[in-house]
């Protein structure tokens, strides 16, 4: 089977806006460890500095710059590495872009280049997004999971499930 690649959708405003305030933030307090407080002491060193440092070298790395159907995987390219998502029991699938509203972190991360991690909602249960913008959600379920994925063309990447692995297409409303 060929693999097929389909680009992640922009960031939202929300996350981007979420992501510079981030960085704004570590900026304030590198400057605060740099040139306030103890200096002497290294746990002022490594909270104010190195962890700073640390987070805003690292943090691009979650990035999610697309997905690629491959085989019974889907593959969720990050900034030199990927996740992969097994598609061998995959259900059903639907565009939802409400799909993340009133969903709560459980573990991860709201907003610092994406939504990644383990979420949870009323209208989902548990699920795991590798979203950029919840506006061009797809939702995934396989037999075990639940997974949000936003690709730049929602309807393209729908139909490429469909025709490679049978999916049924859903609506938003279906359990």
């Amino acid at each position: 089977m060929n693999s097929l690649y389909f680009p992640a959708a922009p960031m939202s405003a929300l996350v981007r806006g979420a992501t510079v305030l981030t960085y704004a933030l570590m900026v304030v307090i590198l400057g605060f460890g740099l040139f306030s407080g103890p200096r002497e002491l290294a746990v002022w060193s490594l909270a104010m500095v190195v962890m700073p440092l640390g987070f805003m070298a690292f943090g691009p790395l979650f990035m999610i710059g697309g997905y690629t159907l491959e085989d019974a995987r889907l593959r969720v390219h990050r900034l030199g590495w990927s996740s992969s998502i097994d598609l061998a029991d995959l259900q059903n699938i639907h565009a939802d872009p409400e799909a993340m509203k009133r969903s709560w972190r459980i573990c991860g991360n709201g907003g610092l280049f994406c939504y990644a991690g383990y979420f949870r909602s009323g209208k989902l249960g548990n699920f795991r997004p590798f979203v950029t913008d919840p506006k061009c959600s797809v939702v995934l379920r396989t037999a075990q999971k639940i997974y949000i994925v936003s690709p730049e063309d929602p309807e393209r990447f729908l139909v490429a499930l469909a025709d490679q692995y049978g999916a049924p297409r859903t609506t938003p409303d279906t359990p």
